[in-house]
């Protein structure tokens, strides 16, 4: 006769070391606040407006100012889009002028990148800070993706004072996630020597460096938390993850695409509700 209680004890042993991972749906979080903030803007009759300023080419950045013009649609803020194959400094100084003077506009964003013969800083600093929406010269807004990222973090209740590697120091993700962490991350790139010595034993990975699958499963620990903001396109969207190699491994993952990305989008609603209210009731 079979030992019952042997079988429930095999089974017992075999469940508690699956790991069931979760895969963060960003669309659905996305919607979940385009409802959150359309009804703040509707109850507090907020009169908001965007200006997004797109230079050349990069059909990328075209996407994005799509998706950023859908979201506001959906939301009720005015996006007004001056899109351009090419402007001269001088033409785009007096156009980032004017916005900065015009009252009725909240936010103003340059995509990026910009081409070649404009300067990233010089053409930013341009912009008033009361108006930065991408928290590039106004240090009160944290930048997008960076939102993206804790929006993450804290709806599923992750302890942000585990073990945590930033793969990247950029401007939007790593540097601000890096100042907002009490418990300061372990900071590497993609040149980082032996950067699985960085890695392999972190609680949480976040990594921005947009290199196609760096992250791979031996540079990971059972139950880690892993944000790819990374974004390469080939013949399809992938990130900075070997997600297929990973994702089992994981408590926590977000895809390529529909991970981070369409929340980035829509904290370009939360950052212009802050710019609003400071602007009107402060």
């Amino acid at each position: 006769m079979l030992n019952y209680f042997y079988l429930i004890d095999v089974c017992f042993c075999v469940t508690i070391n699956l790991v069931i991972s979760v895969i963060v749906a960003g669309r659905e979080i996305r919607d979940s606040l385009i409802t959150k903030y359309k009804k703040e803007i509707d109850d507090n009759d907020y009169k908001i407006k965007l200006a997004i300023i797109c230079i050349g080419d990069d059909e990328a950045s075209k996407i994005y100012v799509r998706n950023k013009k859908k979201v506001c649609d959906l939301v009720g803020v005015s996006c007004d889009i001056f899109m351009y194959d090419k402007i001269s400094k001088k033409e785009l100084s007096d156009l980032i002028d004017e916005l900065n003077c015009d009252d009725s506009v909240t936010g103003i964003m340059v995509e990026l990148p910009l081409p070649s013969y404009l300067n990233k800083r010089e053409t930013l600093d341009l912009i008033n800070a009361n108006k930065d929406v991408d928290g590039l010269v106004n240090k009160k807004i944290m930048p997008c993706t960076a939102l993206a990222v804790l929006e993450v973090l804290h709806r599923y209740n992750i302890n942000t004072n585990s073990k945590m590697t930033l793969v990247g120091y950029s401007d939007l993700i790593g540097k601000p996630l890096f100042s907002y962490f009490d418990k300061k991350p372990t900071v590497c790139n993609s040149k980082t020597i032996d950067l699985k010595a960085n890695t392999k034993d972190a609680d949480i990975i976040i990594t921005g460096v947009g290199i196609k699958n760096l992250i791979k499963e031996d540079m990971v620990k059972e139950n880690s938390v892993i944000i790819d903001c990374g974004i390469v396109k080939e013949d399809r969207l992938y990130g900075d993850v070997d997600f297929e190699s990973v994702k089992d491994k994981c408590f926590l993952i977000t895809p390529v695409p529909n991970g981070i990305g369409p929340i980035t989008t829509v904290m370009v609603i939360h950052n212009l509700i802050e710019l609003y209210r400071e602007g009107h009731y402060e």
